[in-house]
């Protein structure tokens, strides 16, 4: 299993989040703890980049990077589609 790890931006995303929404994207992460490599079509790798994901979870985009030498998942975004992918 995984250990999760939220970015210090992330913990400020999440709390623009409703609860209801916030419960599920949690859920999410946590699914991904158990196995991050798991057939998903809202799990997406993104280009050029060798350990960083996109899980979707409705309008939302969770942006992560998975490090298998240590089992850590570090979240480093969650935040709706039209801006998740800016700087």
């Amino acid at each position: 299993m995984y250990k999760i790890t939220y970015h210090k931006s992330t913990i400020k995303d999440l709390k623009k989040i409703s609860l209801k929404k916030k419960v599920s994207i949690i859920n999410k992460i946590e699914k991904l703890a158990i196995n991050p490599f798991v057939q998903n079509t809202n799990l997406k790798k993104l280009q050029n980049n060798l350990h960083i994901y996109r899980l979707r979870v409705g309008k939302f985009r969770i942006i992560y990077e998975i490090d298998q030498k240590n089992k850590k998942i570090v979240v480093w975004k969650i935040k709706p589609r039209a801006s998740v992918y800016s700087k």
